[in-house]
């Protein structure tokens, strides 16, 4: 199509044409691909975020079990990293730099900076603090863990409030709605004796009613419903 509306042009209009095309096509693959890690990382953000209980209850529990902080997340390495390959890469990049002999704490930090999933760099930032003061290590761990499991439980206690608003809406739209056609149909009737103009007619209304502002209502509910569920990950 574009060799066509090319060959359709003459003269001097070809070459800004042809110029014009083609800087069009390298700013589209130039936003594409400026865009797509930006993309890439979120998603895996995302996919971090609901493991994140689990990866803070193994390494808890190392802790409490008296394992100091290096030794625990290179055992959480190397026994848990099968079980949690979505963290393979913050867990493999901290267990080569402490075996590398590095600082904790600044390893801590990196990884904090590396990582997508908000709770776990929480987590990394605040154990980078333990890890250069050396006090209460296995208790932040313990505390995030707690704060996180409580934002999910207020997340879901605010979507299901929200649902219940939802299908209130949606059982009074689709049982007062053809109530409320019924009445004002016969109330049309009485006004006009049957003779009412075509857009007021009760065929007329009853079939908007049921066929397009009934559906269109459900139709809504369903898109804001689904989209509240998906903000809560467990």
């Amino acid at each position: 199509r574009l060799y066509a509306g090319l060959s359709g042009l003459r003269g001097p209009a070809v070459l800004p044409a042809a110029i014009l095309g083609g800087f069009s096509g390298w700013s589209l693959a130039a936003a594409v691909l400026v865009s797509l890690p930006g993309f890439v990382y979120r998603s895996r953000g995302a996919k971090l975020e609901p493991r994140f209980p689990l990866l803070a209850s193994s390494l808890a529990t190392r802790l409490f079990a008296g394992q100091p902080l290096a030794q625990a997340l290179l055992d959480l390495y190397e026994r848990e990293a099968g079980d949690l390959p979505e963290f393979l890469v913050e867990m493999e990049y901290i267990a080569s730099s402490i075996r590398l002999g590095r600082e904790l704490g600044e390893v801590l930090d990196e990884a904090a900076r590396l990582t997508p999933s908000t709770s776990l760099r929480g987590l990394l930032a605040s154990l980078s603090v333990a890890a250069r003061t050396g006090t209460g290590v296995a208790e932040i761990v313990d505390t995030l863990l707690r704060e996180y499991l409580f934002n999910v439980e207020t997340e879901i206690d605010r979507v299901t409030n929200g649902l219940g608003a939802l299908m209130e809406l949606f059982v009074s739209a689709s049982v007062m709605l053809p109530i409320a056609v019924g009445v004002v149909g016969l109330l049309l009737v009485f006004q006009f004796g049957g003779g009412a103009p075509g857009w007021l007619n009760f065929n007329t209304l009853l079939f908007v009613s049921t066929f397009i502002l009934v559906p269109m209502v459900s139709a809504a509910i369903i898109v804001v419903a689904d989209s509240m569920v998906s903000r809560v990950r467990i």
